[in-house]
């Protein structure tokens, strides 16, 4: 999520130093979810941020929204999720497809690792999609935005998409 909060604050025209204040509250309150710090310290540190035009794109609750249990959060829950052991764990062919101007995930990082598993994993196929983002969308379309509205009109449309989608499922039902 630092990588998907700083491109989302640079494309929204924050300053760098914007990005290095979000992406410190985001790593208190993470730091806070693995049993570093108080809960006192960080709700005031989320009072501070609540008001910072950024926080509303940090993906960071406010102070009102702090657990005070951080061991059952569904966010540290989710955030301590290792995808690439379910990964290594899958016995079906699987796809992955990304978009290389993918704002959400760091994309080269990424399929290294999955190139990685795939040695051992003869039924992975992985793919980069240029012209296009997290939603398989032309960069210039998306909006970057995780809400109801935008998530009902963003739909994937480069054609490459479909392609590559298409033949993979043709090849698995032979």
């Amino acid at each position: 999520m630092d990588f998907a909060v700083t491109n989302l604050l640079t494309a929204h025209g924050y300053s760098p130093q914007d990005i290095q204040e979000a992406i410190q509250l985001r790593h208190v309150w993470q730091d806070y979810l693995h049993g570093k710090g108080t809960f006192t310290a960080i709700e005031a540190a989320l009072k501070r941020g609540e008001h910072q035009p950024w926080f509303k794109f940090g993906y960071i609750p406010t102070a009102a929204e702090l657990t005070k249990n951080p061991q059952a959060s569904a966010a540290r829950i989710n955030m301590d999720q290792d995808m690439f052991a379910a990964v290594r764990a899958l016995k079906v062919p699987s796809l992955f497809i990304y978009g290389a101007a993918d704002p959400w995930v760091p994309v080269v990082s990424s399929m290294e690792r999955l190139k990685d598993l795939a040695k051992n994993k003869p039924g992975m196929a992985l793919h980069v999609i240029d012209g296009a983002d997290h939603t398989m969308m032309p960069p210039s379309e998306s909006s970057l935005s995780v809400d109801p509205n935008t998530l009902g009109k963003e739909a994937p449309s480069v054609p490459t998409y479909f392609m590559i989608m298409s033949g993979w499922l043709a090849r698995q039902v032979r």
